[in-house]
């Protein structure tokens, strides 16, 4: 979901010609409950200098978290038989 406040610094009109969409396209994504496709948040973080996590936090929410909150110990413990 993008958040309402990223909206601001984002000058639709110009997002929807950089990105070659219509600017109702970028309007329904602003009004959408999800927000940025998830398959346009590379594109539209390059286009508009916004980290990927600030327009999508919930699709990058690691990128957003501390090292010291994230377990990057995949491991599991397996009995071997």
């Amino acid at each position: 979901m993008t958040p309402a406040a990223v909206w601001d610094e984002i000058s639709m009109s110009a997002l929807a010609l950089e990105i070659g969409v219509s600017k109702t396209a970028v309007y329904k994504w602003k009004r959408s409950r999800i927000g940025i496709p998830h398959w346009r948040v590379r594109e539209v973080a390059a286009l508009t200098g916004l980290a990927p996590d600030a327009l999508r936090p919930d699709l990058y929410h690691l990128a957003t978290l501390s090292p010291k909150t994230v377990n990057w110990d995949m491991s599991v413990d397996v009995d071997v038989v």
